[in-house]
Formats: C-alpha cells, sequence, structure tokens
C-alpha cells in the first residue's frame, strides 16, 4: 500500500510539474493593468490561503518578511495593503523578479536560505509569512528560531501535514530521506497538526493557535505577545522569588543559545498549569515548558527568547487573571559584573550580611535565604523596591523591603539570593534611580 501511494504521489508530481512548464508560473497575478498571468496556483486559491489569518486590510507603516516567496504573489498582496515587504527565496529560478517589474514593486528581493536569516541583516518584522516551507527544510525547528528571531511580533505558518484528520494525536512526524512525498526530493518532514503546532510552541511563542486545516495543509499563527488579558485582580497574585538558569543553576544567560530559565514564584493560587502561567522577558511573553510546586514555592521553566541583544531585561509574570509580579532583571550575554561605577558614586554600601545570621560579609545559599545591605547616600524621602536595587555578581536580585530613610540617608535593603548559586567569592552592588555604587566583596556559603 505504502509503494503504491508512492507512486500515486510520483505521478502527481510529473503531471503537476508538467502543467507547469506549460504555464511558466506557479502564482497567478492581476497585473495594474488588469490582465491576469494564469500560474498554477489559482488567484482563488492563493486568496483561500491567505484568508486562513486574520491580516489587517491596511497595513500601512508595518514591515513584513515574505519567506520562501516563489513569483511573489503574497509579497505583493502585503504591499498592496501598505506594507513594506522583504521577500526572500532559495530557488533562482522563480519569476519574482519579472513579476515586481510587471507589478511596479518596491519590494525587496534576496536569494538566500532562510537559515541566515539575522536581525543584524534586516531588523525585525511585525508579520512574517512562512508559506509552503517548513516541509521542504531538513532542520524546521532551527528555521524556526530564525523566524523567531526576526519577528517582532506575529510569524504565520501554512504547512503540509502528515495527518489532516486527527487533531488530538499524539505529536508524532514522519521523515523523508528520498521522494517519498510527492515525489520530490528536496520534501523532508510531514508533521502531523500537534507537531506542528508544538514545533511553534518549542520554539519560544507566547501564544500559538491552529487556524484552521484544509486538505493537508495547516495554518498556524504564532505570537512573541501575549494577548491583551481579561481585566486583572485588583491585587498581584504572583511574587518572583528568584531567577536563575535553569541547567546551571548561575545567573548567565546567552541568547544565541538554547538556554533555559526558572524563575520561582509565590502565588495564593492553587492548581496552576502551564497555559495559566505568562512569564515575559524584556517585550515578549513566553509559554512555560514546565509549572510545578516545589520546596514551598512555584517553579517555572522557560526558554530564553531567541536573538535577544547583549543587554539588560526585565522578567515579569502573571498567573491566570492576575496583575504583573514584580520585575527581576537579568543580563543576556553579559559578563558577571555591571558596567564599571561612576568615578563619585553618589551611594555607598556600608555593610552586608546574611539577613538570617546576621554575619557580616557572608551570605549562607539555602533555599529561601536573604542578603541585608545598608546604603548611604539616600535622600530624605519615602523609598521602595522600585526605586532601590541589589545586584549580585552583576544580576538583580528581587528586593523584599526598604527601611525608611534613617537622619543621616541610610536604608536597609533585603533582597532573596538563589540557593542554587557556586560557593565562593562574589560582590554586590547597589543601585538607586540613577546612581550606581562601587562592588562590595563577600562569600557565599
Amino acid at each position: 500500500m505504502q509503494t503504491s501511494q508512492q507512486e500515486s504521489d510520483t505521478l502527481s508530481f510529473q503531471a503537476t510539474l508538467e502543467k507547469l512548464k506549460t504555464l511558466g508560473w506557479y502564482h497567478s497575478l492581476c497585473l495594474p493593468s488588469g490582465q491576469v498571468i494564469e500560474g498554477l496556483q489559482t488567484l482563488e486559491r492563493l486568496k483561500l490561503r491567505i484568508a486562513q489569518f486574520e491580516i489587517p486590510e491596511d497595513l500601512t507603516g508595518k514591515r513584513v518578511l515574505d519567506v520562501g516567496a516563489w513569483d511573489g504573489w503574497f509579497t505583493f498582496e502585503m504591499e498592496r495593503r501598505g506594507a513594506s515587504v522583504v521577500a526572500i527565496d532559495l530557488n533562482k529560478g522563480t519569476n519574482f523578479p519579472t513579476a515586481r517589474t510587471l507589478m511596479n514593486s518596491q519590494a525587496e528581493y534576496h536569494i538566500m536560505d532562510v537559515l541566515d536569516l539575522s536581525p543584524d541583516k534586516f531588523g525585525l518584522f511585525d508579520i512574517v509569512l512562512c508559506f509552503g516551507v517548513l516541509y521542504h527544510l531538513k532542520h524546521p525547528l532551527l528555521a524556526l528560531e530564525r523566524l523567531y528571531s526576526v519577528s517582532s511580533d506575529r510569524v504565520l505558518i501554512e504547512s503540509h501535514v502528515s495527518e489532516s484528520d486527527h487533531p488530538q494525536a499524539n505529536p508524532r512526524m514522519e521523515f523523508y530521506e528520498s521522494t517519498e512525498l510527492y515525489g520530490q526530493f528536496d520534501n523532508w518532514v510531514g508533521p502531523n497538526i500537534n507537531c506542528l503546532v508544538a514545533w511553534c510552541r518549542a520554539t519560544g511563542f507566547a501564544a500559538t493557535e491552529l487556524n484552521s486545516v484544509l486538505g493537508n495543509r495547516a495554518h498556524v499563527s504564532c505570537s512573541k505577545k501575549w494577548p491583551e488579558s481579561p481585566v486583572p485582580r485588583s491585587r498581584n497574585n504572583a511574587y518572583i522569588l528568584a531567577v536563575q538558569n535553569a541547567t546551571g543553576n548561575d545567573h548567565r544567560f546567552r541568547g544565541t543559545h538554547d538556554d533555559y530559565i526558572s524563575i520561582w514564584f509565590d502565588s495564593p493560587d492553587t492548581g496552576i498549569g502551564v497555559d495559566e502561567v505568562f512569564p515575559t522577558v524584556g517585550d515578549y511573553g513566553i509559554r512555560p515548558v514546565a509549572v510545578a510546586y516545589s520546596g514551598g514555592a512555584w517553579l517555572a521553566n522557560l526558554k530564553i527568547p531567541s536573538g535577544l541583544e547583549k543587554g539588560w531585561y526585565d522578567v515579569t509574570l502573571r498567573v491566570r487573571d492576575g496583575m504583573a509580579s514584580n520585575k527581576v532583571r537579568i543580563g543576556i550575554n553579559q559578563p558577571s559584573y555591571l558596567p564599571a561605577a561612576p568615578a563619585n558614586p553618589a551611594i555607598e554600601i556600608l555593610g552586608i550580611a546574611d539577613n538570617a545570621t546576621w554575619e557580616r560579609g557572608k551570605v549562607r545559599l539555602r533555599p529561601g535565604g536573604s542578603i541585608a545591605a545598608w546604603i548611604a547616600g539616600v535622600p530624605g524621602i519615602a523609598v521602595s523596591c522600585d526605586m532601590v536595587e541589589l545586584f549580585l555578581n552583576g544580576t538583580s536580585l528581587p528586593c523584599v523591603y526598604v527601611s525608611p530613610v534613617s537622619e543621616n540617608g541610610t536604608v536597609q535593603v533585603n533582597a532573596l539570593v538563589p540557593d542554587g548559586l557556586p560557593p565562593g567569592r562574589a560582590h554586590v552592588q547597589a543601585r538607586y534611580l540613577d546612581s550606581l555604587s562601587v562592588p562590595v566583596d563577600l562569600i557565599l556559603q
């Protein structure tokens, strides 16, 4: 039966190829003059494909990337709606250059591999189209990560699926070593519907939605941002206790590697699942891969967003319909120290101690452990955790308490310290608004 199906696919492909040779065009096009160039894909079919996604009719001011543009119908459609479009395709034998001239198009066109995409080359796009591409790739997950890295919000996927009538099936994928799919040697994989959606989630997208399935084609919308939340409860129902690398148990994070982050947090809610925790790193939401209650606190593990540039990013989360939590800052591709302090810092750390043993200059690594620091130079006004911050080896620590300002301008700041850090020498810096103290050494035990 399998051999018969393969033979049928090969014959179908040969017939399609002959028709394509006769027409000369894969995409049909309606030229500005009203003349229609007939292609293998009719205008009705092309319009049906784009209609599977919610794309605004007015894209003025938006940037769109069309991956695998071929003859360019989707490029020109996005341009018609007002977008600035960049089109790429690996195949040099398409009619895109001719079509661009006929359509009076201003779209950029590049012959390049999707795996060569990076923000450095083209910047970020509001919408990325990836229609009929993924199953042609030997490394589809890597390709999705490249698409993720150049997107500021939405990536829209259309792909062949191996099973279109079992949407509840376990994620699985067919691999085509040769010409098993449609008689084409450049077809590598056939995910089922749930596998395609799982690929998008594993890439790190915050929200992934299956729009529709037409025959053996599935249409999936991916977003790097969480949907607008319902009216939140009037109180914060989550508080971040600690943030660290999920595998190294340290504070080093790399935007160019497959790093995962662990967020420990308190919440009065019970029975929390992965679809009820909404973490954000910088501007982007990330769906957790696991959420569990462990050691008296909740733990969410999630992937660091791909393609983040070197810098400092705020981490927050919310649970269900709660408000956003406190912010904890992490460094991406940063050394384990902050930039040099100003020559005449306005604030100074007078002392450091473990917040339980009160042993000076030493902090014990234990679950729920915290550090106390006494900071001079703070003006005699009310000070909160939003205004003052402690950094351990360059990583922001969750502030849990700030004392009133004393007469001589000194405050006590308490902050949580992750217990998974390696023992040894470390240093602490304090920040008050834009002022940064010089580092003070301490011992982690």
